[in-house]
């Protein structure tokens, strides 16, 4: 099974790249240079070749280059329209009956190409095409010759005509893949698994397997004649056509279903994101003119009473009542952002921060989760101070904690805690622990995925967007830190984040 480049300045075939359209074969200076490499010292060798064989003329070799040309007008198109020809055991058998220039020069006139015909392959691509065959029976030929001859008994023949085999195959399918790489721009172990039909195991032991056929052939010739050969290898060649072109098509099947399942993937995706963006419409409208309202009443109900409510209260609900509305107004922002593709992420307004202040802050926004809510800081971390974007980070401890709260028991403790972490200690880890039913593992990976949301008995009445671990996500890595889950079902769940760590 030798390849054949297919590399011709026909554009149906230059044009079949995928994803892109690579240059004519001509605008590759290194291919050229290097078909030119492979082609004019075998063209020397097959001139050689030539005039050994009139100067002993053998009418035997015309019948294996006729044989040989007529197999070639039987290609198999791999990929990117590179032929697999089906001349292999013919080749392994004239390497052993003929010298290696006398092969060499067989080879190179029996690769026949209705192509060059055509004129869609040029005049330096045919004879590189003609030349790495002609190169594989040279080699071929010549290892045979240097470790035995034909008249040698079995064992031998058996050795030597398996190294022809391994050498005709390397030279054959290296230089097909060095060209290709130069061409198409992949790296040669690709292309070479490209070249391929069918799986490693089978297609190597059925390249052993011509092998064996060819040194058959060889020894078929010498016993009974070419007409035998030619009654044995005709058949021989229709069949293996008939069986690699089902092997190309099923290959070929195989890969458009995958393509296929790849897109389908993409446009459920797609679907699914257009069906939650309608969701998350109606969701942030109910929620976000809910808790406006509730906050107009509060401060409605503020201004009536103003007279009859002390002045530390008066400030106290008016302040909570400012930082709520100014929190909805962000979410609201980013909500929209989100659902219009904001792909640049929130823009931060860092500053030092203290540790304690910022958990004491994120318990009191929430009420301290009516008294469920406990505070751990560890390792020294009351005295440190991080990075942070003062609203932003609150937002995230926010969510963490109204999630915990969600996904938990009523009643159940909640904790709050941070130590330090990370190398040299450089970082602050906060962490929010509930002791809910937990997250199975398969689940834990699209948490932070937006729109989704985890539906238990606790919680399949709760409201919310399934975008408050999206948006944590995005507020924490904007900082440089890191955000995860630890949790086994039925032991609760830790959500943590990690923040730089910077002097107070």
């Amino acid at each position: 099974m030798l390849v054949r480049e297919a590399m011709s300045t026909n554009e149906d075939l230059v044009a079949s790249v995928p994803g892109s359209e690579p240059p004519e074969p001509s605008e590759r200076p290194s291919l050229r240079v290097f078909e030119g490499m492979v082609a004019v010292p075998i063209l020397g060798v097959v001139a050689y070749g030539i005039a050994r064989w009139l100067g002993a003329f053998d009418a035997g070799l015309i019948l294996w280059v006729t044989l040989i040309a007529a197999i070639d007008l039987l290609p198999v198109s791999t990929w990117h329209g590179i032929q697999m020809l089906l001349d292999f055991p013919m080749l392994v058998a004239v390497a052993i009956l003929y010298r290696p220039e006398t092969a060499c020069a067989a080879l190179f006139m029996a690769s026949f190409d209705l192509r060059e015909f055509k004129r869609q392959v040029g005049p330096l691509r045919a004879a590189f095409n003609r030349s790495q065959v002609a190169a594989s029976a040279l080699a071929g030929s010549a290892v045979f010759h240097a470790l035995g001859n034909v008249r040698d008994g079995l064992p031998h023949l058996a050795l030597a005509g398996l190294a022809t085999i391994v050498a005709s195959y390397l030279v054959n399918t290296g230089l097909v893949a060095v060209g290709a790489s130069l061409l198409y721009q992949e790296a040669i172990p690709r292309v070479v698994a490209r070249l391929r039909i069918g799986r490693p195991v089978e297609f190597l032991v059925g390249y052993l397997a011509l092998g064996v056929i060819g040194i058959a052939a060889a020894e078929l010739y010498l016993k009974v004649g070419f007409w035998a050969v030619a009654f044995v290898m005709i058949p021989l060649a229709l069949a293996r056509q008939a069986f690699f072109r089902s092997l190309a098509l099923e290959k070929a099947k195989g890969e458009l279903a995958a393509a296929y399942a790849t897109e389908r993937g993409r446009v459920e995706e797609l679907e699914r994101l257009d069906r939650a963006k309608a969701e998350l419409a109606q969701v942030l409208t109910h929620d976000f003119l809910h808790a406006i309202a509730t906050i107009r009443t509060s401060a409605k109900a503020l201004r009536t009473n103003w007279g009859d409510i002390e002045e530390a209260e008066r400030l106290e609900v008016v302040g909570w009542i400012d930082r709520e509305s100014d929190r909805l107004k962000t979410l609201a922002e980013r909500s929209v952002a989100i659902m219009f593709g904001d792909a640049d992420g929130p823009l931060l307004s860092v500053r030092p921060e203290r540790v304690v202040n910022l958990m004491e802050e994120a318990s009191d926004s929430t009420n301290r989760l009516g008294g469920r809510l406990h505070l751990d800081i560890r390792g020294g971390a009351s005295g440190m101070a991080v990075r942070a974007d003062h609203a932003r980070i609150l937002q995230v401890f926010r969510n963490l904690l109204i999630n915990a709260a969600t996904y938990s028991e009523p009643g159940t403790p909640i904790e709050l805690a941070a130590h330090p972490a990370g190398s040299e200690l450089r970082e602050v880890r906060f962490s929010v622990r509930d002791r809910g039913p937990g997250i199975p593992p398969k689940d834990a990976s699209r948490l932070f995925r937006p729109f989704s949301r985890l539906t238990t008995a606790v919680t399949s009445n709760a409201p919310g967007s399934g975008l408050g671990l999206y948006v944590s996500r995005r507020i924490v890595e904007s900082h440089g830190g890191r955000i995860g889950v630890e949790s086994e079902p039925g032991e609760g769940s830790t959500f943590w984040f990690t923040l730089p760590r910077c002097d107070p």
